[in-house]
């Protein structure tokens, strides 16, 4: 809890997080039209976060499932942790995934990453009960978190529940076969339908290279030292559970399938971020967590091997602290609207026009903006939840060409993608619009803020 919640309310919504607000607070009719056009990987997280933005839409509840379950999935780390090795592998494990940057990173938006990791660890714990004492009961405890974990986000659940029911069914303990098959078989069908559609949908951003491949460190460790303390920890964790082989294959299928999949999905679709590679970070944290456990188990006496483990914890701890201290000091996390906005409403002028660059531009900026100040919106017709884009319904391209009338200060808004404007699902238009908009026009000033950019043009 000390990672995920201090402060999590404290930065803007940076764009993914507007896409889930703009996506969920759109009325069901209006979010399907949407969502069948684009971002429909992520449809079953938009629907979870619909019904329970039916009761707030402020920042703070809109990022309060993430923040609760990142706790959560530091938990049932933990309970996987004890039910294998003991109290000290359970909270060795627990405190190693919280610390982890990708759970830091992630405890503190509204993104579907810390709603996957709780459902993951949930299906494993219950999976593990059901191979040793098989019944229904069990079998719903493990199979419905795979279901969700495959719903919220097939593109990291999915690999991984691929190697654990792998494994699971290679060694399936007393629990027949047919039945792991059997609770697979619901995340399975959901999770490659909707991934099937997704990927129709994806604009291909380019696959894997070295550099990103060597990113992935990152997901458990901020430092070198933490990533090689954590590598010698999961070494020590698999020796430790060598006679254990049927537990022992499924943590290391959980562990290592997501990031074969993740780059095998980059080079196939063209799209690659290194965060889809999360879900394994609670098999990373377990195992390292029995490694720590084997590890001060060396030492005889009960107290003394209990502060060996707290010496342990604290030094891994320091040197994921490096990441923990950016990732919470920081005031945004890549865009920063916040201040976009405040530096447009202090240099508006009334009649100012705007054109917004980029498919979440507009409600992005509308959320800091307010009231003041009224600029025209010269491209919109029909402002959101209208049309099937976030954005609203926008003059056609023909009507871009002959707008006429336009006020002599234009300001331009949008995000960054590197040093460009982010396009829209158009690149074509987007050059039209900043060419019409800009025309004869010259240039007052350019700001960026983060990944988000503010040109005014007189």
């Amino acid at each position: 809890m000390a990672g995920a919640l201090p402060a999590f309310n404290g930065k803007p919504l940076w764009r993914d997080e507007v896409y889930t607000l703009a996506t969920a607070t759109r009325p069901w009719e209006a979010m399907v039209r949407h969502l069948v056009v684009d971002d429909a990987g992520l449809a079953g997280y938009y629907a979870l976060m619909h019904v329970w933005l039916l009761a707030d839409q402020s920042t703070a509840w809109l990022r309060l499932p993430g923040a609760v379950a990142a706790v959560l999935a530091s938990v049932l780390v933990a309970a996987i942790g004890v039910r294998l090795h003991g109290a000290t592998a359970g909270v060795s494990a627990g405190v190693l995934l919280a610390l982890m940057p990708v759970v830091v990173e992630h405890a503190q938006e509204a993104r579907p990453y810390p709603l996957v990791l709780a459902a993951l660890a949930a299906a494993v714990l219950g999976l593990l009960r059901f191979r040793d004492v098989p019944g229904p009961g069990r079998w719903v405890a493990w199979a419905a978190p795979a279901l969700v974990a495959a719903a919220l986000h097939p593109v990291v659940g999915l690999p991984a529940l691929l190697g654990i029911v792998a494994a699971a069914t290679a060694w399936s303990g007393s629990a027949p076969r047919a039945t792991v098959l059997a609770g697979a078989a619901g995340p399975a069908l959901i999770g490659f339908a909707v991934m099937a559609i997704g990927s129709q949908q994806l604009r291909p951003v380019g696959g894997p290279i070295l550099a990103d491949v060597v990113r992935l460190r990152h997901i458990v460790g901020a430092t070198a030292l933490a990533v090689c303390a954590t590598v010698l920890l999961v070494v020590c964790g698999v020796v430790a559970l060598r006679r254990d082989r049927g537990t022992l294959v499924i943590l290391v299928g959980w562990m290592t399938l997501p990031p074969v999949a993740l780059l095998l999905y980059g080079v196939g679709a063209g799209h690659y971020q290194p965060r889809y590679v999360a879900g394994a970070a609670p098999a990373v944290a377990v195992l390292a967590g029995v490694g720590l456990a084997a590890v001060v188990g060396l030492i005889g006496r009960p107290a003394p091997r209990r502060g060996a483990a707290g010496i342990l914890l604290l030094a891994l701890g320091a040197a994921q602290l490096p990441s923990l201290i950016e990732t919470r000091s920081a005031t945004f996390s890549g865009d920063d609207p916040r201040a976009a906005a405040a530096s447009v409403a202090a240099q508006a002028l009334p009649g100012d026009g705007v054109v917004y660059v980029g498919p979440i531009a507009r409600p992005m900026f509308g959320l800091y903006l307010g009231p003041a100040p009224r600029l025209r919106d010269v491209l919109l017709t029909q402002a959101p939840p209208a049309g099937v884009d976030l954005a609203g319904v926008e003059v056609s391209d023909g009507h871009v060409e002959r707008l006429v009338d336009l006020p002599a200060r234009i300001w331009i808004l949008g995000t960054l993608d590197g040093a460009e404007w982010t396009p829209g699902p158009a690149p074509a238009r987007t050059s039209l619009v900043l060419e019409k908009a800009t025309g004869d026009r010259a240039m007052v000033s350019d700001d960026e803020f983060g990944r988000t950019r503010v040109q005014l043009w007189q």
